[in-house]
């Protein structure tokens, strides 16, 4: 039985770009979007009262919904409706914009090494682990990933995650 539900989405950035997010839509192939990152945008989810209840409702701390689609997963079903059903505006005033790279980067951590633990094989969250890890140490130690070593990983990463900057067919902005 599917206990969380999300969408597609429609990212609408402050300078007027337009994105569109399009996670892939089987429990499956979700699951293992989890070990590297939040597949669902908030304002598309639904989840069920028992499976939010038996995930113990919000964790506190960053990346709680990250964190509470993991917990959820770990019992129910997920799964994306794959129709963009939902505009999300991204703001660089939001708590994810604004936090230090090095915290986000944690955070992120804290949700993939939950993610490891809880839907398993932990071996198979190895990679998103070691990526995060070394962007990670870098933002600490300082350095970054600039110039075209910096835009490939970002390109690559967002087509990974199902960021693509063309409308999925039959959708409309």
């Amino acid at each position: 039985m599917v206990g969380l539900v999300g969408t597609w989405a429609l990212l609408c950035h402050e300078g007027g770009g337009k994105q569109v997010f399009t996670p892939p839509a089987a429990d499956a192939a979700l699951r293992r979007y989890l070990l590297w990152d939040n597949p669902f945008i908030h304002s598309s989810v639904m989840f069920r009262r028992e499976a939010f209840r038996q995930a113990g409702g919000y964790p506190p701390g960053t990346n709680e919904d990250y964190r509470l689609w993991v917990r959820i997963a770990r019992r129910w079903q997920i799964a994306v409706v794959p129709e963009v059903l939902v505009t999300h505006r991204v703001r660089s005033t939001s708590l994810s914009r604004t936090m230090p790279r090095a915290a986000a980067l944690r955070a992120r951590l804290v949700g993939q090494w939950e993610a490891a633990r809880l839907l398993g094989p932990w071996w198979q969250a190895a990679p998103a682990l070691m990526v995060t890890g070394v962007v990670y140490l870098a933002a600490v130690l300082g350095a970054g990933l600039d110039g075209a070593v910096g835009q490939f990983v970002r390109r690559i990463g967002g087509r990974w995650r199902g960021i693509s900057n063309g409308m999925p067919r039959n959708q409309s902005p």
